[in-house]
């Protein structure tokens, strides 16, 4: 098995078969750079990076489960092919990701569209919190005072 080298090859991020310098993922790059699709769930078009990603999502939902809000019905592991990201999602558009190994809810609040983990959203709040509306701040105590009932 390789070592991780992200100097080995910045498409696969050195998870691929890359010991040689040709990538297998370099013809799934391509497929995935000429899709209209934003946002998959067709693990065929995650490269080795994001599958690897993957592994790591479902490691920590069975080893520590799902967030609690987070509806356990036709969860599907889905990758944006814009920014990289690698997450589970839900049919409620619920999105779950992995932060210090395990699985945390990731949030978009409506009115200007903050978005991350609580523990993001608490760390932009802290920032410039004095300047979000009134609607984003409601929301956000929202979800703390449900992590405070349900921790």
């Amino acid at each position: 098995m390789l070592k991780f080298d992200s100097e080995i090859c910045v498409i696969c991020g050195g998870f691929g078969d890359c010991a040689d310098g040709d990538c297998e993922d370099k013809e799934r790059m391509e497929v995935r750079m000429n899709t209209e699709e934003i946002v998959t769930t067709d693990i065929g078009l995650f490269g080795a990076r994001e599958r690897q990603i993957l592994v790591e999502l479902l490691t920590a939902w069975n080893m520590c489960g799902l967030p609690s809000d987070f509806e356990s019905d036709i969860v599907r592991p889905m990758f944006n092919t814009h920014s990289g990201y690698v997450f589970l999602g839900n049919e409620e558009y619920q999105t779950a990701v992995l932060e210090d190994g395990r699985l945390v809810s990731h949030y978009n609040l409506g009115y200007e569209g903050h978005e991350g983990t609580l523990s993001e959203l608490e760390d932009e709040f802290a920032v410039a919190g004095d300047s979000w509306h009134r609607d984003d701040v409601e929301a956000l105590e929202s979800i703390r005072e449900y992590w405070e009932v349900n921790a």
